[in-house]
């Protein structure tokens, strides 16, 4: 309760008076003792978390400790380094916390006591000095005789001095008190005030610093739990094996593993040396890789046998010591002593079936060799050309070979005669990974080549191994965004971009100048898989450059022309898929991208040809992006020509977005072009914009998925949100709404993508944008309910698939077409005319001028019927 003091009841020093100052005193003491009390408890609070922000940091350093003695586990040291950054930042967080308590609580605190409270207490002292003169004043005034005048006049003086004197005293120590009572009101809780802004900045920062670490933590508990459940299957076989090694009754030396039909065996023997004593030593030997050798340490190798083939076996008898067999080389033999007859018989055989094994892979390696040398025509197997990757070559081989080893099996098990199970990867024909393994190249890791994969990376359109997913994690979502093919849901447009690129499209592009030594392998180090990956994806140290403007001779193989001056874009029209193909029959291997010579018509009525003046001299030549136009009989739409200096990265992204090629489109990024660049000579619109303008869903995640930023505005101030309105592309603005975007940005014309919808007349559209907006408007009002979320998403999902309505039968032509980026068909103006000459209009007039055309080849149109 405060007390508050009347300067009325000052002058008239009634008891009341004293009663209200005494009062006012205690509680002035009161207060100045619950203030000290929670000043000492702030400092052991801000001395105790310093103690604990210093254990924080000690156990930092040994987690990191930890991290940097996994230097074989790169999972391990690169997820303890994350943490550890983590925590060190949180420590930094508590320090500023401490020091914030200790600047508004203690030191606010105790310059309030040492500057408010301690001058009352000192004034105190004043009014009780000057309280007690008055006092004694007023006894001497009332005891003065009045027959002595001279002793009444000095009584009335000092009472006079006195009385005045405590009146002042007085109401200065009544205003000090009242404010003091008064500033004790807010001066507590101001300081808290502070420090609760300070743990409301602690914990914000915090929330956002793990927010932010979340999808990176989620990653590692995905991880964890395969790793947790390799474990249990580890530790089960161990359990198995350890009990099946306590039950054996004997051991005979030897072990004995099966590889390719030949028996590789290893084990403990004596053998006789060659020296003047004939001692015997116990050696350990091995058959492996078609030779005998023996060790007595680990890097202390000794061949005995080069080429097992050389070498035969036998029995003998010659010396007093039992179980003995001899080796017999040209020109040489040696002895050897087996611990048993058992272990002897089995040595003996098992050399014996590495002999027979070695001649069988000579005469295989041979009959490979003859059946290479046939002409292309009489070999089955199709056979990649000169200027392919051979990690291309490799993955198509052993795809083609999983491809007739699951089809063998599928028969065998028709006819009963095989009853084993099938491998997962013939499981589930209706899932994501069966879809997306039927890519070519899939079916192994795109990076060391490991079969069946069970990740992939969205942002890239490639399959990998859980060793190298590890890596690309490393390298942060802004060059690889890491999904599970098991564990995680795939959206229909997600799984259309694997589609449209895979394995063997990305590494011809990535690794178009890698070497055979180069590349990884599924039993590589951390270190150098690592290295590898970041050299290929994040250096693009092996990637495929684009073309430079030529000299006046052109080097590319084809031309005809004298001079490389112009580039164009091409895309294939979309027809209609034969009624007669079967959706089964296979198709033939159909490039992505790829870069020839095309001649492209100039128009009739050529001036310089009709003039008959020499026609190669004065054609230009033109490089093709795609595989041929006219090899394939299609027809294609050209857009705008451009000069060859103006071919960049960049515009290569924009043309190839514009015309739906995604192979190109990764040809362009990985020759470091700028997602959100701006073409100044169309509007200073982006490559996604253009994905909303053409309505390719696949183009516009693709762009998405590598880090184009949906709320770009052009000069007209429009989004891609805007295009996808303009032209009524339904399906990209609903994928467009699933990001957080500002859905009431206006255009120069001040229209929002809503009014556009509703001029145009698209109901799909507009009911996408106003859910969208009614579901944003409740999450910021806290009125969202989990039924109302339910509902958003349902219609978008809904509408989603509806843009890709057959994604669970995927289409064969995505799922196998080769794709090479060099060698494509090359064209002569003779070809040419050859090629059209069933086109009417295309034979009519004069000879067309030559050009070598940078031609982008759109896969947009999945079924377009393909030669076999």
């Amino acid at each position: 309760m405060t007390i508050s003091l009347e300067f009325e009841e000052c002058i008239k020093d009634s008891p009341k008076f004293r009663d209200l100052v005494h009062q006012s005193e205690v509680d002035v003491v009161d207060l100045e003792s619950q203030i000290d009390r929670m000043v000492k408890h702030c400092s052991v609070m801000v001395d105790s978390g310093k103690v604990y922000n210093n254990a924080c940091k000690g156990f930092i350093g040994s987690v990191n400790d930890v991290g940097y003695a996994s230097t074989d586990d790169a999972f391990v040291q690169g997820t303890l380094k994350r943490f550890t950054s983590t925590m060190s930042e949180l420590s930094s967080f508590h320090t500023m916390l401490f020091d914030q308590a200790q600047r508004s609580v203690r030191t606010q605190l105790n310059n309030f006591l040492r500057e408010e409270v301690k001058p009352t207490k000192d004034l105190k002292k004043t009014f009780d000095k000057v309280s007690d003169d008055y006092l004694s004043s007023l006894n001497k005034h009332a005891a003065a005789n009045k027959l002595k005048p001279n002793e009444v006049e000095d009584t009335n003086s000092v009472l006079t001095s006195s009385r005045n004197c405590f009146r002042s005293v007085a109401m200065d120590y009544v205003y000090q008190i009242n404010m003091l009572h008064k500033k004790k009101k807010f001066q507590s809780v101001d300081k808290i005030l502070s420090y609760m802004h300070a743990l409301f900045t602690f914990f914000h920062q915090g929330y956002d610093l793990l927010k932010d670490l979340e999808p990176y933590m989620k990653s590692v508990s995905g991880q964890l739990e395969e790793m947790c459940k390799r474990h249990e299957e580890s530790r089960k076989s161990m359990i198995v094996e350890q009990e099946r090694h306590q039950s054996m009754t004997g051991d005979s030396g030897m072990y004995m593993t099966c590889v390719n039909n030949a028996i590789v065996i290893e084990g403990h023997l004596f053998k006789r040396a060659s020296n003047a004593f004939k001692t015997w030593n116990r050696r350990w030997f091995t058959i492996k890789d078609n030779k005998l050798f023996y060790q007595k340490k680990k890097d202390d190798l000794t061949v005995v046998v080069d080429d097992i083939r050389l070498c035969t076996v036998r029995l003998t008898e010659e010396t007093e010591r039992r179980f003995c067999f001899e080796v017999v080389l040209p020109g040489k033999s040696f002895l050897l002593q087996a611990e048993s007859d058992d272990a002897r018989t089995a040595w003996i055989k098992a050399i014996q079936s590495s002999i027979g094994a070695a001649f069988k892979d000579t005469m295989e390696e041979t009959n490979s060799q003859q059946i290479m040398s046939l002409p292309v025509n009489k070999i089955l197997t199709p056979v990649s050309t000169a200027a392919s990757l051979s990690r291309t070559s490799s993955s198509s081989s052993s795809n083609s070979n999983l491809s007739n080893e699951t089809t063998l099996n599928k028969k065998e098990t028709k006819s009963g005669e095989n009853t084993n199970p099938t491998s997962f990867l013939e499981e589930g024909a209706n899932n994501v990974m069966s879809k997306i393994y039927q890519v070519p190249g899939n079916k192994t890791c795109a990076d060391c080549g490991k079969a069946e994969p069970r990740w992939a990376s969205i942002s890239l359109g490639i399959t990998l191994c859980i060793e190298c997913s590890g890596c690309h994690r490393s390298l942060g979502v802004h060059i690889s965004k890491v999904r599970s093919l098991t564990l995680d849901q795939w959206e229909p447009e997600v799984v259309k971009v694997m589609l449209k690129l895979g394995n063997s499209r990305v590494n011809e592009i990535y690794t178009a100048n890698a070497t055979s030594d180069d590349q990884i392998k599924p039993g590589s180090s951390n270190d150098s898989r690592l290295a590898f990956i970041q050299a290929k994806y994040v250096d693009r140290k092996f990637a495929m450059p684009l073309p430079k403007a030529l000299g006046p001779q052109p080097a590319y193989h084809g031309a005809t022309g004298r001079r490389l001056t112009r580039w164009t874009v091409s895309k294939r029209k979309r027809t209609r898929p034969s009624p007669n193909r079967s959706p089964n029959r296979p198709r033939s291997p159909k490039p992505a991208v790829q870069i020839h010579i095309e001649p492209v018509d100039g128009g009739g009525g050529d001036a310089v040809s009709s003039q008959g003046e020499d026609e190669t001299d004065d054609r230009d030549d033109i490089i093709v992006f795609g595989h041929s136009v006219a090899s394939d009989g299609k027809e294609y739409e050209e857009t705008e020509i451009c000069k060859l200096e103006n071919l960049h990265p960049d515009l290569l992204l924009y043309r190839a977005t514009e015309a739906a090629n995604l192979p190109v489109m990764l040809l362009a990024k990985c020759n470091k072009a700028k997602v959100n660049w701006m073409n100044d000579a169309d509007e200073g619109k982006t490559a996604l914009m253009q994905a909303a303008i053409v309505g390719s869903v696949p183009a516009c995640e693709f762009m998405l998925a590598n880090g184009a930023k949906i709320e770009t505005f052009d000069w007209k101030k429009r989004t891609a949100l805007h295009y996808a309105a303009l032209h009524n592309h339904t399906s990209v603005a609903c994928q467009l709404l699933k990001r957080r975007m500002d859905l009431n940005a206006v255009d120069e014309d001040g229209k929002s993508a809503l009014d556009i919808a509703v001029d145009e007349a698209n109901a799909d559209i507009v009911t996408l944008i106003r859910l969208k907006k009614m579901s944003d408007e409740m999450k910021e009002d806290n009125s969202s309910t989990s039924q109302t979320d339910a509902l958003v998403t349902d219609v978008f999902r809904d509408f989603s698939q509806r843009t890709f309505p057959n994604l669970h039968s995927p289409d064969p032509s995505d799922a196998n077409q080769k794709f090479n980026i060099l060698g494509a068909t090359l064209l002569t103006p003779e070809t040419r005319q050859t090629t059209s000459t069933d086109d009417p209009a295309s034979s009519a007039g004069s000879v067309s001028s030559e050009k070598k055309t940078l031609h982008l080849m759109s896969d947009e149109e999945p079924n377009v019927e393909s030669t076999v």
